[in-house]
């Protein structure tokens, strides 16, 4: 599942992504595509990015890699914090959590669209922001999971763990981190 944002905020784009586990049932990419939608539109995540920045669709894939069916569905969920940007490159890092241990069991995403007003000249995020942050993606994430067999992260080639591990956590970094891929050539 590729989560794809755009926006003023983020010129050259955006993309968050999570493996998943269909649990037996047999969704097709587009239905599975809305489920995640849904689950996104009900949490409150969209008050943590600027709202110049908007998820504009969701990309699911069914496996493996070179073959399987896949569908884009459009939505339009606006992140509703306004006040002034920061860099496309400043980002949320969210760590994901597994049972698996060393390097290989962890996983990391950078999401767009964090407010300059709510981190210091550091990259030290305020930690009342931490805390309710935290919680917003605490609250997105369980509502993602109960979606099939869980959210799973995937592991790249070369990797010493070969399957994917399902997700047991997310943590907030209580620093911004960057991304030189959001900025513009």
């Amino acid at each position: 599942m590729n989560l794809k944002f755009t926006g003023a905020g983020v010129p050259s784009g955006a993309e968050v992504t999570h493996g998943f586990k269909l649990d037996g049932s047999s969704p097709t990419p587009t239905d599975a595509a809305n489920s995640f939608i849904a689950a996104i539109s009900a949490s409150p995540m969209e008050q943590n990015w600027r709202s110049n920045i908007q998820l504009s669709s969701v990309l699911v894939k069914f496996g493996p890699n070179a073959t399987g069916p896949s569908a884009e569905v459009a939505c339009a969920i606006s992140g509703t914090y306004t006040a002034s940007g920061s860099s496309p490159a400043s980002c949320f890092l969210i760590h994901k959590q597994t049972a698996s241990g060393g390097h290989a069991g962890k996983g990391r995403m950078y999401w767009p669209g964090v407010p300059e007003a709510e981190y210091n000249d550091a990259g030290e995020i305020a930690s009342a922001t931490v805390t309710a942050v935290q919680t917003d993606v605490s609250d997105m994430f369980d509502l993602l999971d109960t979606l099939y067999d869980g959210l799973f992260l995937l592991h790249g080639p070369g990797s010493p763990l070969t399957t994917p591990t399902k997700v047991t956590g997310w943590n907030l970094d209580p620093f911004i981190a960057t991304q030189r891929r959001r900025l513009r050539r």
